[in-house]
């Protein structure tokens, strides 16, 4: 009987500390560059969670993202539609195979995190800031796709692309808004 109350009250104690994120609300948020200009779009959030210390300091947490659900926002009709096709490719992250993305923060500092990111089935460290107000975290990570196996119209990787070339890395803007 006393391990059991222990137990549940373990539980409790940890379930107070983790946060799920409301999906709806948050947002995340794309840049893909060229040398002709951009693109912009966002990836919804399928999940996520974040985990806090007694003080209310951030930890750790989980996201995962449906980049099957992938959009174009700056783009509209037949060219969005293309755009968003070909970015859902074997090109580009081939959602057929792999339709979620996923960030695991394994570290976090004040106005820094550490975490890994996995994009088709290929997982990187990767650290970028964030600050945090009320039950809103807010940040901007880069990442180098080329490490997740996505080379199209890399000049890294081919040549004579001119100004077809695109940009490794691409940008994201997050904001994670928590459950009350």
């Amino acid at each position: 009987m006393k391990n059991s109350f222990v137990l549940a009250s373990l539980l409790l104690v940890m379930n107070l500390f983790a946060a799920d994120i409301d999906t709806a609300k948050s947002k995340l948020k794309w840049k893909g560059t060229k040398v002709t200009g951009e693109h912009l779009g966002e990836v919804p959030f399928k999940s996520g969670s974040l985990k806090m210390n007694e003080a209310g300091a951030l930890t750790g947490g989980e996201f995962e993202v449906s980049v099957e659900k992938l959009t174009v926002t700056d783009l509209a009709g037949s060219m969005k539609e293309k755009l968003e096709g070909h970015l859902k490719n074997a090109d580009f992250f081939n959602v057929g195979d792999h339709p979620t993305s996923k960030l695991v923060i394994t570290k976090a500092e004040k106005g820094k995190l550490t975490g890994d990111l996995t994009i088709k089935g290929i997982t990187k460290s990767i650290t970028f800031p964030y600050t945090v107000a009320g039950n809103t975290f807010k940040g901007k990570l880069k990442f180098d796709r080329t490490k997740y196996g996505i080379k199209y119209g890399s000049g890294s990787f081919f040549e004579n692309l001119g100004d077809k070339a695109i940009s490794n890395d691409v940008e994201l803007d997050f904001e994670i808004v928590v459950k009350k």
